[in-house]
């Protein structure tokens, strides 16, 4: 999964995406989805819907289990021209996980609210908790 900020380019899995040219498909079904990875398999990707047990829980996997954000250490980023405007785009959180047939699951919470001009993406109540002092600092939120 590849994404381009207003000063940033991200490959959020890209040991997976470009050296091993793998995609894991996640549960998303329709023509436009199908044909577009009917194009990259073509160009000589490999669709995987399920991993093995091992990798599933190899710390060194491609796919590992664990939390993510945009920008940590196993993206690949690219900077580009900057126009100096406010990057908060590397609070969005996520981790990858997989159910009981080992097909893969994303993990997240959206956190909307008037206070904010964008969604955003947060793993857990925990990491959305970090967000509340900076939306509402006179507001206490339950835990």
């Amino acid at each position: 999964m590849n994404l381009i900020s207003h000063d940033k380019a991200y490959c959020l899995y890209p040991r997976a995406t470009l050296e091993e040219r793998r995609s894991l498909v996640y549960s998303t079904e329709g023509s436009r989805q199908q044909t577009a990875r009917e194009k990259y398999q073509k160009r000589g990707w490999t669709m995987i819907e399920n991993l093995s047990t091992g990798e599933v829980y190899d710390t060194c996997s491609a796919f590992s289990t664990i939390k993510r954000h945009l920008g940590d250490s196993m993206c690949w980023t690219i900077s580009l021209p900057d126009f100096h405007w406010p990057d908060f785009i590397e609070t969005n959180t996520w981790a990858l996980d997989y159910d009981d047939t080992l097909a893969p699951v994303m993990k997240f919470r959206v956190l909307l609210t008037d206070q904010l001009r964008y969604s955003y993406l947060v793993v857990d109540e925990e990491h959305e908790q970090l967000f509340w002092p900076a939306i509402s600092p006179n507001v206490k939120r339950d835990q």
